[in-house]
C-alpha cells in the first residue's frame, strides 16, 4: 500500500520531489513551488473523460481514461527514475483520489518509493492557510510612498529579522505603477502558494515582518488570515524627507519607458485631479520624473494623512530616516522593536 502523508508535511519543504499529475490548467492556476508537472490528462483528455463520466458514467470514464494514459506509462515511469535519483518522490492530485492512486501505483510497480498528499492539492490550499493563523506575532513597517520600505526591511532580513516579502511574491511594488519592471504577475492563488512556501520555512514563534499593503497587491490578493493579522498588529512608521523619496522613486521607475509611466498616470488621474494628471503628463514627456514625482506624492500623501492607525493596529514606533542608509535604519528599527 502506498504511503499517505499529510499536506502540512509539504509546507515549505525541499526534502521530495512533489510530482503534480493534475492537468497543464489546473497546474498554470497554481500549484506546490519547485513542484513537477506530469499530467496524467492534457487539458482537453481531462475535459473529455469529464464529459464522459456525465453522459455515461464511471465505467465509461475510466476506459477512456485508459486510453489516454496507457501510451504515456513508460515515458512517466522513466521520468521519475531520473527525479527520484536526487530525491524521493510525493504524488498529488486535486483532492488525493484516483489521479495520484494511478501514478503512484505505476511508480511503485516500477521500483521507486513514493508517497500521496492525502487531500491533494486541496488540502495544501487549507494546510496553508491553517499555517498562516498560526503566526504568533506579525509586525509592519509603514511610510509614505518612496520611503524605501522593501529594501529597509530587506536590511532587517539580512539582521536575522523573519520577513515576508509580499510585493516580491506579488511581482508589484502596490501602487498605480508598481507593475513596471517587475514581470508579469502570478495568478492570486499561485502568489498565495509562494507565501505559504516561505512561511513554511520561518519560526512561527519569533515576530514575522511585513510591509503594510492593501489586501490586494495589483491583481494579487492577500489572504484572509493574514490580512486579519495585517489590520490588527503593531506597526512602526519611516519617516524620510520628500527629496530622498523623489530620489528613491526615481531609482525604482527612472528607466521606465514614456508610454508605460503615461499608461500608469491615467489609473490615478480621476483622484490626482485633470489639472494635476495634465501637468504630471507633460512633465513626464519633457522627461522632467522629479517634478512629475512630486505631483504624485501630493495625491499619495494626501491618502495617507489621515494616518495609518486608522486602518492597522498600534504604533509602536517612529524611526526618523533622514540622512542615514537603509541598512542604518534597519539597525534602528530593530533596536527600537528590540528583536
Amino acid at each position: 500500500m502506498v504511503k499517505r502523508i499529510n499536506a502540512s508535511e509539504v509546507l515549505g519543504r525541499r526534502n521530495r520531489w512533489i510530482i503534480d499529475v493534475r492537468s497543464p490548467g489546473e497546474f498554470a492556476a497554481g500549484h506546490i513551488p519547485h513542484s513537477i508537472s506530469l499530467p496524467l490528462f492534457s487539458d482537453e483528455e481531462r475535459a473529455a473523460v469529464g464529459t464522459l463520466y456525465k453522459k455515461e458514467g464511471q465505467h465509461a470514464a475510466i476506459e477512456l481514461g485508459l486510453e489516454f494514459v496507457g501510451p504515456k506509462l513508460s515515458t512517466f515511469l522513466r521520468s521519475a527514475r531520473d527525479w527520484a535519483q536526487e530525491k524521493p518522490l510525493t504524488v498529488m492530485c486535486w483532492r488525493g483520489g484516483k489521479r495520484s492512486a494511478s501514478m503512484a501505483w505505476l511508480l511503485q510497480t516500477g521500483g521507486l518509493d513514493v508517497q500521496v498528499v492525502e487531500g491533494g492539492y486541496k488540502a495544501f490550499r487549507q494546510a496553508g492557510m491553517d499555517l498562516l493563523g498560526r503566526i504568533r506575532e506579525l509586525r509592519l513597517l509603514v511610510g509614505n510612498t518612496g520611503s524605501g520600505k522593501t529594501l529597509i526591511l530587506q536590511e532587517m532580513e539580512k539582521l536575522g529579522a523573519q520577513f515576508i516579502d509580499l510585493e516580491g511574491l506579488a511581482h508589484h511594488r502596490g501602487s498605480a505603477f508598481g507593475h513596471l519592471g517587475m514581470g508579469e504577475q502570478p495568478t492570486t492563488e499561485q502568489f498565495q502558494n509562494e507565501l505559504f512556501d516561505v512561511v513554511g520555512r520561518m519560526d512561527l514563534d519569533q515576530p514575522i515582518w511585513v510591509e503594510g499593503e492593501s489586501i490586494t497587491i495589483g491583481k494579487c490578493v492577500v489572504p484572509n488570515p493574514l490580512w486579519d493579522l495585517m489590520v490588527e498588529g503593531d506597526y512602526w512608521v519611516v519617516e524620510r524627507s520628500r527629496e530622498e523619496r523623489v530620489q528613491q522613486i526615481m531609482t525604482d521607475y527612472g528607466g521606465s519607458a514614456t508610454e508605460d509611466l503615461l499608461g500608469s498616470l491615467q489609473r490615478v488621474s480621476r483622484k490626482m485631479g485633470p489639472q494635476h494628471a495634465k501637468k504630471a503628463g507633460e512633465f513626464i514627456v519633457a522627461g522632467d520624473l522629479p517634478s512629475a514625482i512630486h505631483l504624485f506624492l501630493d495625491y499619495y500623501d494626501r491618502f495617507y494623512e489621515g494616518g495609518f492607525d486608522k486602518r492597522l493596529g498600534k504604533c509602536a514606533g517612529k524611526i526618523l530616516g533622514n540622512g542615514l542608509s537603509y541598512s542604518e535604519v534597519a539597525k534602528n528599527i530593530l533596536a527600537d522593536s528590540r528583536l
